[in-house]
């Protein structure tokens, strides 16, 4: 299997390679709500949130969802902000 493209990198979503994009706060904190509304009935996911991929000035929607099965559903990426998606198991209240 060759390497990603430099530039590229491949989501734990399942997402084919694309283009790395970089996005403020302010447009990932604009997006999570959209994205946290396409989200809504879909099983297995336990939490939308923001996280800082690299710099100050880049930001993904983090997307935390509880096995791998539910990971095919979450888009690449809403309103130009990348999405990532994190399996974390099952979340309950300690």
């Amino acid at each position: 299997m060759a390497p990603a493209p430099l530039g590229a990198f491949t989501g734990d979503n399942g997402v084919e390679p694309r283009e790395v994009t970089m996005a403020t706060i302010d447009a990932a904190r604009a997006a999570k709500p959209a994205l946290r509304d396409a989200l809504a009935r879909i099983q297995g996911v336990a939490g939308v949130g923001l996280a800082q991929r690299g710099g100050p000035s880049d930001w993904v929607l983090q997307v935390n969802v509880d096995s791998v099965r539910a990971r095919k559903d979450v888009p690449p990426d809403v309103d130009g902000v990348p999405v990532v998606v994190r399996v974390v198991g099952a979340v309950r209240a300690l």
